[in-house]
């Protein structure tokens, strides 16, 4: 028998990368019906299954040696894949999606941003990606009615773009940009600036489209630029 001094997670299989059936509860004794191959791993009966525990946690009872090594030990789950990283490298390329071909040419940071005498200021400061949008649709469009954007930094932490904020007039006024509310005739381009208000010490940052995940435009380190003045 086993005995789990304390709760202690039964697995589906001689490893830690087995998923966990459950815990026993402190006290729980449990019977052995198995090994594995060094026997650093009881197969043991819990809740009705076959599960495993590792004997470096459980106290045992009873004589071990006539336990058999089990011969169809559950084949280990995979590893996690490993995510891919985002890069780190400003580019100067063009990405479609949708209708709109969109091109970063220029990253601002400002405390406020000024539409003629007035100032909206930021809670943290105003990180402004300056993207080109090029309509490669057969129509005049507007780029706010179908590309929904915002930033990833890299601690995971997400801020969604406003396209009616107060700080989009006075971002474009001053960097002397348009509005993802713009009309854009077919063929023709247009600069747009899109302010995200940010916290000031945050590392890098990307920006994202909703509507295509693959679309992953570095920013910079926020903490390091300089500000616009």
């Amino acid at each position: 028998m086993a005995l789990a001094a304390s709760a202690v997670n039964v697995r589906s299989g001689p490893g830690t990368s087995y998923p966990t059936l459950g815990q026993t509860r402190p006290g729980e004794r449990l019977e052995i019906t198995g090994c594995n191959q060094d026997r650093s791993w009881w197969q043991v009966r819990f809740k009705g299954q076959n599960g495993w525990v590792a004997a470096s946690v459980v106290n045992v009872t009873g004589a071990t040696d006539a336990v058999a090594v089990v011969k169809d030990i559950p084949t280990p789950p995979p590893p996690p894949a490993t995510p891919t990283p985002l890069p780190r490298v400003r580019q100067d390329q063009e990405v479609v999606v949708q209708i709109w071909g969109l091109r970063l040419y220029d990253v601002k940071k400002a405390k406020a941003v000024y539409y003629f005498g007035s100032a909206e200021i930021a809670k943290g400061v105003w990180l402004i990606p300056l993207v080109e949008f090029r309509n490669l649709g057969t129509g005049t469009a507007e780029p706010h009615r179908n590309l929904y954007f915002y930033l990833q930094d890299d601690r995971g932490r997400t801020y969604k773009f406003d396209p009616f904020n107060d700080a989009v007039l006075g971002a474009a006024w001053q960097f002397q940009a348009g509005h993802l509310y713009d009309d854009i005739n077919p063929g023709l381009k247009l600069g747009i600036a899109l302010p995200f208000d940010v916290p000031p010490d945050i590392g890098d940052v990307w920006l994202r489209v909703e509507q295509d995940p693959n679309v992953v435009i570095y920013l910079g380190n926020v903490s390091q630029m300089p500000e616009s003045k």
